[in-house]
């Protein structure tokens, strides 16, 4: 009876979540200390800069109205809703991540990246968009709806230019392959 398996604890303990956090958070160091900031600025850290300096303006004009009505109420609730998530979309940005020491870690930062781009590029621009929106509601309703009819009709026209350009494309690339494919040879016989 001394090979029953009751009183025998395993040689390698599972491992638990502190470990692994403790791993993560090694690897994570690791791959910061390989991150090189971005020496040249491309053109969507410089459209996030001049989206933050729109809110950080519109903000200081702001200032010296002594009453807000519900329109610049929203704006300013939209400006600073769009300060802190632009803010972080343009550091992480502002980084570019080396290889990190495994699979798990280039799959994160690759996240982080793209996650800053999703929200900061999308809901950071969304809230600024709202909170301009809201400042032109302010100053004059009808400049509002026109712009709101401005901005439907060319994404409109953005959509149909696209969809005509991609048919032309296609269309002449089929024509360029049925012509290269009557010049082509046919088999021996």
């Amino acid at each position: 009876m001394a090979d029953t398996p009751e009183d025998t604890t395993p040689a390698h303990p599972k491992p638990g979540w502190r470990d692994g956090l403790k791993q993560t958070f090694a690897e994570g160091m690791e791959t910061i200390d390989r991150s090189e900031p971005v020496a040249s600025t491309t053109r969507q850290q410089i459209a996030g800069a001049l989206i933050l300096g729109v809110c950080v303006v519109f903000l200081a004009a702001l200032l010296g109205v002594p009453h807000l009505d519900t329109s610049l109420q929203i704006a300013v609730i939209a400006f600073f809703m769009g300060i802190p998530i632009l803010t972080l979309d343009f550091m992480l940005m502002s980084f570019k991540f080396g290889r990190g020491p495994t699979h798990d870690a280039d799959l994160l930062t690759e996240g982080l990246q793209v996650g800053a781009w999703i929200i900061g590029d999308g809901i950071g621009f969304i809230a600024v968009l709202a909170g301009v929106a809201a400042i032109v509601w302010h100053l004059y309703t009808p400049a509002f709806w026109i712009g709101v009819a401005t901005f439907g009709l060319a994404s409109v026209a953005v959509i149909v230019v696209a969809v005509v350009y991609a048919a032309m494309t296609m269309k002449s690339r089929g024509e360029s392959k049925s012509r290269s494919g009557d010049a082509t040879p046919g088999p021996a016989s």
